[in-house]
């Protein structure tokens, strides 16, 4: 069955493996970060203790690969070039208009909403979502955001 590691194809002979056998098979050192690349859904941790039921053509990156981090923005997947950048910066990345619109990162249920001015830092996979500027987040708790420096 042929997979895809860090963009470069391998065939495997079995229906399942493990995350360090993944990693082994592809060069990477144990201690760095694989996942496996899902279309139209967040990307899935592999862990070296993981087993992996394959399928023909999964595909796997590692963070020696992908440099660039991967966020949901309104359920449209992107691609972001820094992990730490002000909300005004993120929101330009994005392509948001910086004074009309709020930029909002879901943490766990609980809202919060980037300042133009603040560092913050971008995770893998973290989801956003954009409001009106003029309205108030629904009825879940938000917070002005936790921040790097000011």
């Amino acid at each position: 069955m042929k997979i895809e590691i860090d963009k470069k194809k391998y065939d495997v002979d079995k229906n399942s493996i493990l995350g360090s056998e993944l990693k082994q098979l592809a060069g990477i050192p144990l201690d760095k970060a694989l996942v496996q690349e899902i279309k139209d859904a967040p990307d899935l941790d592999i862990a070296n203790d993981s087993t992996v039921h394959l399928e023909k053509n999964m595909e796997f990156i590692s963070e020696l690969y992908d440099q660039k981090i991967k966020v949901t923005i309104d359920g449209e997947k992107r691609t972001l070039t820094a992990s730490t950048m002000t909300g005004a910066e993120l929101k330009k990345q994005l392509g948001i208009s910086s004074n009309d619109t709020k930029l909002i990162r879901d943490d766990a249920g609980i809202d919060v909403v980037f300042q133009d001015d603040v560092v913050y830092e971008i995770r893998k996979n973290d989801e956003f979502f954009t409001m009106p500027a003029g309205i108030n987040n629904g009825g879940g708790y938000s917070v002005w955001g936790s921040c790097l420096k000011t």
